[in-house]
């Protein structure tokens, strides 16, 4: 690609999949109470990092806003290793 016309960072990477290369991890949570999860948003503020809302009451979040839930006793479901998302889940 020609210097001239390249854009400049447009082989940057957004800053989600650098911190995956930082070693830091993304998580799926769901935090299915409404009171819950207006409880986790205030234990959200420590955290630098943005939250990504999937659904409804699912999260995509860094393992910062795991420790900061569990800090503040906010119950959650983690959905990052589900055996229904990789197909593993028993028929029936």
């Amino acid at each position: 690609m020609d210097r001239r016309t390249a854009k400049p960072d447009a082989n940057r990477h957004p800053p989600e999949v650098e911190a995956l290369r930082a070693g830091r991890h993304a998580y799926l949570i769901r935090i299915a109470a409404n009171r819950d999860q207006e409880r986790a948003l205030v234990a959200f503020r420590s955290v630098r990092d943005a939250v990504h809302s999937v659904a409804e009451d699912e999260f995509l979040v860094a393992g910062e806003h795991v420790e900061a839930l569990r800090k503040a006793g906010v119950p959650f479901e983690d959905l990052t290793e589900s055996p229904v998302k990789h197909r593993k889940a028993a028929a029936g």
